[in-house]
This record gives structure tokens, sequence and C-alpha cells, in this order.
């Protein structure tokens, strides 16, 4: 597995998929991430999150080793 995705999956087939893929595996840069945390922010609003659907299903995801879910079954209970 190479070092670029061993984050990815141990799965060689995602892997190769992603590799191939013109669209993964860019640097991304500055203003990516400034957006990112702006409409984060703006997304969090309670006037904005109140238009949300109360029934909108939400996917959770997180690998066992994923060091931002340092207790896995808390993500699994939600």
């Amino acid at each position: 597995m190479c070092w670029r995705t061993a984050w990815l999956t141990r799965d060689e087939t995602w892997v190769d998929a992603y590799l191939a893929d013109p669209r993964c595996g860019f640097t991304p840069s500055a203003e990516l991430f400034v957006n990112l945390v702006e409409d984060t922010r703006r997304a969090g609003k309670p006037d904005n999150v109140a238009h949300i659907r109360a029934e909108l299903p939400v996917l959770i995801s997180s690998g066992e080793a994923d060091p931002l879910a340092a207790n896995i079954a808390s993500v699994a209970e939600q």
C-alpha cells in the first residue's frame, strides 16, 4: 500500500480507483479551507439549521482507526 493512500482504505480496488480519478489527490488551496470554515460556520447557525428537515437522514461514518473518533462506540451509537 502506498503511503499516500494508506489513510483511504485497505481495499486495493478503491485505492486504484482513487489514484486514477483526476478529481482526487490534489493539493487543496488555502482558499478551499477558508471557504470550508466559512460555510461550516454559516451552515451551523440556528436560522439555517432550522430549515433542515427533521426526518432527513444523516450518515455518520468513521473507520476503526480514525483518530478523530477516539471512541468508536460513540459513533456507532449515533
